[in-house]
């Protein structure tokens, strides 16, 4: 994140942040990675009279250019893993001989 702050004497200061998301998704399957994207944005705020000082205004201006990264990441995200396709949900919990492990073992079932 880059923030840039302008004074100005006759009007109010402006100040600018930079912010860049990077999303990775790997698949602990297999080790591949299908889905990377880098996203950045840029918001300008102006000083409000409610701002006590510039690193105010700065803090509301990098928070917003995060958060806008970060939807705009989350967007392409979702709509790469809506592309994704489905396959068929044939499992079935394995038997077990004995007590059941603590949590159920999920494997594919054979037809």
């Amino acid at each position: 994140m880059k923030t840039l702050s302008k004074y100005r004497t006759f009007a109010k200061d402006k100040v600018k942040a930079y912010s860049t998301c990077e999303v990775v998704l790997l698949d602990v399957r297999t080790g591949l990675v299908p889905f990377t994207r880098v996203v950045s944005r840029e918001r300008q705020e102006l000083k409000q009279a409610t701002d006590l000082d510039l690193s105010e205004t700065m803090r509301r201006a990098e928070q917003a250019s995060a958060m806008d990264a970060l939807r705009a990441a989350a967007e392409d995200l979702v709509a790469f893993i809506k592309n994704v396709p489905r396959k068929s949900a044939n499992l079935h919990p394995t038997r077990w001989s004995g007590a059941p492990p603590a949590a159920p073992v999920w494997m594919p079932l054979k037809l």
